[in-house]
This record gives structure tokens, C-alpha cells and sequence, in this order.
């Protein structure tokens, strides 16, 4: 009960600064709105997936059967990924933003019907065939043991089962970022950040209540967690539809191949690997780490996870809300306009993911131990995972950085430079990734992904320069340096300040043994809000050029307090 209270006192302290960051997009105040549901409703699925991490975390540790998991679960969660976030949102949105434009509502459903129709055949048997060839590979790894040819850990076995169980959620998850697309479009943008919370939900109650209960080993537990992810898939295609429903689409079987179908097949075969080069290159580091041992896989899991609050909260809200914001300006030919949108995404995403990755960086040991260190998840664990967390927490400005440039490229429907980059720096990735696999583990893997995330945010933003796009040169400059001064002294007050608490808590090695905790518990719920306010006055000091904005709605938040303070008091 401690642990939750603590862990619930310092996502209360992260809603209260995300309330404040989005006080800090001003700027954008035709935006605001739209960003903030996203960004909140993200920051409630990141904190019940940190939840659902925990506990699972509590029941395997990073053994070998949560490693088989993970790994289970990267295709499925790459196909999110390639779908949700990447490639064919990124050529469905515009699409459907110019039939809405043109044609309406009604022209809008029946080109969504049309993407669903040949989603759901496609994908069907796309699931039919990945299922085959798992099975193929474990009957061929049964038989190759069986005869002495070869002997394959145990967690392949698992990984392969799991793999079977999880696989229909590659259907629900694609066909749900099109529902999500379109009501993005729509402006319904909190729905979109919700749909994970319904997985997450689904996930924690099947391990912690289900698999609790009736899971009487590990491998029975993992099998509940993974009909969670089934259950949670089924959510998370039938809510968006019923608020579509409820904005007047009826789901129709269309299979005409529409002009429009064509266009956005075009933009989508190649753009493919451009929009996911990321995420693959994160499915290729867990496809070696599970050749390495038994916990590399999972290590390497929760490292990213962690990034992903951040990323979800900032970098997809911004991406989700400002994509249909740019396309449609591009649309209308307004260059001027797609310029100044895109100029303050980057200056906003630098503002939030810089801070955000130093501080991941410098507390990495003390969130990772309130967070996950209980149960099977003990210390070991902690150290192995917090130094992945420190490498792949830099990586996080740059993949925002490039998130933002490949939906500028896609929002002019140019998919050839996103892609000429993708190529260089998938094989970039693969070829760190297999020099320095072997000498550092999971630490090796972390690198590469790091440095193909700066080579690929490097090389797009040079693209945009060189090929003289509208979005060739944001100005920038101003809110990099100030931003970058910001966070190298608020870098320098936080690791000051971890110090300190170490110091304090760790006189000698009894006294730290007992006192650790507590020291890392100070570092979360007192040193992180500390290092948030220190950031904002170093940004202050640095004449960031947003902050007559943010000092107005800071003082106007202040008297709306006041007011509220005061009308309890008459009320009293």
C-alpha cells in the first residue's frame, strides 16, 4: 500500500506539470485544445502501462518466460506501430482530409469503408500466414532437438506459443488506426489517446486479478496476460466505432478500388519503411537480445517502455493533432501557414523532450527502483536495466525530431526522401547493432538505436533544406539555444541533488541498505517536480522567446486558484 501511495504521488506530481506544459503551448491556442485531450489521455495510458510493467515485473522479474513475452509481443506491437503511428496513418489522413474538403462526411465513411474492406482481408490473411510459419518453426525446433541437431533455449518455445495467442491482435490493432485516424480528422482527438488505456486496463486485470487467482505457475499467468491483450484489442476496435456511429458512419463491405484508394496505396507501399525505420530498428535490437540470454529481451523492453512516456505523452500528441493540421493546409497550398505550424511543433517538442531525456538520463536508477522493484523484480534487476534507460533516454529529442520532419515530408506527399533515409539507417542500425551486441549485451543494443535515431533526425532535417520544402528552414535557433542552456542547468542541479540524497542515505553500507529507498523515493516524488521548476527559471533566464506567453497563463493560473481558494472560504 506504501508503494502505491508513492507511485500515485508522482504521476499526480507529472499530471500537475503536464497541465502546466500545456499552459505552455499558447502559442498554438487554435491548437491547444486538441494537443492537451491527446496529451492527457496519452499520459493516462503511459501511467496504466507502467502499471501493467509493474506488475508484471512483480510476477516474472526479467526471467526468461517475460523475455519470451516480449518478444511474443514485438510483431503485434510493430504493426501498431507501422499502422497507428506510422506509415499508413500517415497516408490515410491526408487522403481523408481531402475527401472531407471536397466531398463531405459521406465521402469521407465511404473511403473509410474502403480502407477497412481491404485492412481486414489483408490483414486476415497476413495472420493466417504468420501463425503458419510460426507453428512451422516450432514443430522444425522440436524435431531438430529431438535428433540431436540442435538445442534452442526454452524461452524460444514460449516465445513461439505466445506468438500464436497474440498474433489476432495484429488485425484489431490496424483496423482501430483507421477508426482513430478518422476521428482524428473529425477532431476527436481524446479518443485516440484512450484506445491504449482500454489494453492496458484489459491487461492489468487479466494478470493481476485472473492470473492471480487461478494461474497457479508462471506460465499459466502468461497465458491470462496474453488473453488480455486479445480482450483489449476487441475494446479498442469497438469504441472508436461506436463514436463513429455516432458521427453517422455505418461500416459497409466496399471493395471498389476508388481513386482515392489508389492515391493513398501510392503514398503508403513506399513510405512504409520511411515512417517505421524506428520501430523496426527496436524490433531487430529484441530479435538479437533474445539470442543473448534469458533477460536481455525484457531489459531492453523496459528501458523503451519508459521512453515512451515522454514520446506518448509529447511527440505523438503533437504528431497526431498537427499532421491533419498540416496536411490540410498543404492542401490549400498555404506554405506560409504549413512553415509557422511546423516551426512551433519544433520549438515546442524541443521544450518538453530535452528536459525530459536529461532527467531520464540523471534519475535513471531511482525510477527505476520505485517503479519497478518489488516482487521478482529485485535489485539486480534494477542495475541491469537502469544504464539501457540512461543510453536510449538520449535518443528520445531526436526520434521527436524526426517524427515531426517524416509528417511534414508526408504531409506534401513526398514519400521518396523519408525513405531514402529509412534505407541508410536501417542498415546503419543493423551494422552497430552486431559490433556492439556482443562486447556490451543489452547496453550495445541501446547504443545503435541511439545512433540511428540521430542520424535519421540529421539526416531528414537536411533533406528538407536541400529539396527547398515550405518546411525547408524553421527558425528555430533562438529556442535551441535557450532550451539546450535550460536543460544543461537543470541537468546540473539534478544530478547535484542526486548526490546529495546518496550522501544522505548512504553513510555506510548497512545504513544504505535501509535507507535506499527512501533516497529514491525522495529523488521521484521530490527532486523531479524541484528539477521541473529549476528547468522553467533556467528558460526564464536563457530569454526563451515563448515566455511572455507562459508567465501570462502562470500568473492566470495562480489567480484562478486564488479565485477558487477564496470562493471555498466564503462558501465555509
Amino acid at each position: 500500500m506504501r508503494r502505491s501511495g508513492i507511485i500515485c504521488s508522482f504521476f499526480l506530481e507529472q499530471l500537475r506539470f503536464s497541465r502546466i506544459l500545456a499552459e505552455f503551448f499558447r502559442p498554438m491556442a487554435k491548437h491547444l485544445k486538441s494537443i492537451l485531450a491527446v496529451s492527457l489521455s496519452t499520459f493516462g495510458s503511459r501511467v496504466l502501462g507502467l502499471v501493467r510493467d509493474s506488475l508484471a515485473g512483480f510476477f516474472f522479474g526479467t526471467s526468461a518466460i517475460n523475455s519470451a513475452f516480449s518478444w511474443a509481443f514485438t510483431l503485434p506491437n510493430l504493426f501498431r506501430r507501422l499502422v497507428g503511428e506510422g506509415a499508413l496513418s500517415s497516408a490515410f489522413i491526408p487522403v481523408l482530409s481531402e475527401a472531407l474538403e471536397e466531398g463531405g462526411r459521406t465521402e469521407a465513411f465511404r473511403f473509410l469503408n474502403q480502407v477497412i474492406t481491404r485492412l481486414a482481408v489483408s490483414l486476415t490473411g497476413t495472420v493466417a500466414v504468420l501463425i503458419a510459419v510460426i507453428l512451422a518453426a516450432h514443430g522444425v525446433g522440436i524435431y531438430a532437438s529431438a535428433h540431436g541437431y540442435m538445442q534452442l533455449p526454452e524461452r524460444v518455445y514460449w516465445g513461439f506459443d505466445f506468438s500464436v495467442v497474440l498474433m489476432p491482435y495484429l488485425l484489431l490493432v490496424c483496423v482501430t488506426a483507421a477508426l482513430l485516424g478518422a476521428l482524428n480528422v473529425l477532431g476527436h482527438y481524446a479518443v485516440t489517446g484512450l484506445s491504449q488505456v482500454w489494453l492496458n486496463i484489459s491487461m492489468i486485470v487479466s494478470l493481476g486479478l485472473f492470473g492471480m487467482y487461478f494461474g497457479k505457475t508462471d506460465l499459466e499467468r502468461m497465458y491470462w496476460q496474453c488473453g488480455g491483450v486479445l480482450v483489449g484489442g476487441l475494446l479498442q476496435v469497438a469504441l472508436p466505432s461506436i463514436t463513429l456511429w455516432r458521427e453517422g458512419w455505418r461500416p459497409r463491405w466496399d471493395w471498389t478500388l476508388s481513386p482515392r484508394l489508389r492515391e493513398m496505396m501510392r503514398i503508403f507501399l513506399p513510405g512504409l519503411l520511411g515512417a517505421s525505420i524506428y520501430q523496426i530498428n527496436i524490433v531487430t535490437s529484441r530479435c538479437v537480445a533474445f539470442g543473448l540470454n534469458d533477460s536481455a529481451t525484457t531489459v531492453l523492453y523496459y528501458s523503451q517502455r519508459l521512453m515512451e512516456l515522454p514520446l506518448g505523452m509529447f511527440t505523438i500528441a503533437f504528431a497526431t493533432v498537427m499532421f491533419p493540421k498540416i496536411s490540410l493546409l498543404a492542401a490549400q497550398n498555404d506554405r506560409d501557414g504549413m512553415a509557422r505550424t511546423y516551426a512551433q511543433g519544433l520549438r515546442l517538442i524541443l521544450a518538453v523532450t530535452i528536459p525530459a531525456a536529461l532527467g531520464l538520463f540523471a534519475l535513471r536508477e531511482p525510477i527505476v527502483s520505485v517503479l519497478y522493484e518489488h516482487g521478482k523484480f529485485d535489485a539486480q534487476s534494477v542495475a541491469e536495466v537502469a544504464p539501457v534507460l540512461a543510453i536510449s533516454a538520449l535518443g528520445i529529442p531526436f526520434f521527436s525530431l524526426a517524427t515531426l520532419a517524416i509528417r511534414g515530408f508526408y504531409a506534401q506527399k513526398d514519400m521518396r526522401s523519408p525513405v531514402l533515409v529509412a534505407k541508410i539507417d536501417f542498415f546503419l542500425n543493423i551494422g552497430l547493432t552486431l559490433v556492439l551486441a556482443g562486447p556490451f549485451g543489452a547496453r550495445g543494443l541501446a547504443m545503435a538505436n541511439l545512433a540511428s535515431a540521430i542520424f535519421q533526425a540529421f539526416m531528414l532535417q537536411r533533406l528538407l533544406i536541400h529539396r527547398g520544402t515550405a518546411l525547408a528552414r524553421p527558425p528555430i535557433g533562438r529556442a535551441a539555444i535557450a532550451v539546450g542552456l535550460a536543460g544543461v542547468g537543470m541537468l546540473a542541479f539534478t544530478l547535484a541533488g542526486w548526490w546529495a540524497l546518496r550522501s544522505a542515505f548512504g553513510m555506510d553500507k548497512a545504513a544504505w541498505l535501509f535507507h535506499m529507498r527512501v533516497g529514491d523515493v525522495a529523488a521521484v516524488i521530490v527532486l523531479i517536480p524541484v528539477s521541473i521548476i529549476v528547468y522553467l527559471i533556467f528558460l526564464r533566464l536563457a530569454r526563451f522567446e515563448e515566455w511572455p506567453q507562459l508567465q501570462e497563463l502562470m500568473e492566470l493560473f495562480l489567480l484562478r486558484r486564488k479565485r477558487t481558494k477564496n470562493a471555498s472560504s466564503r462558501q465555509a
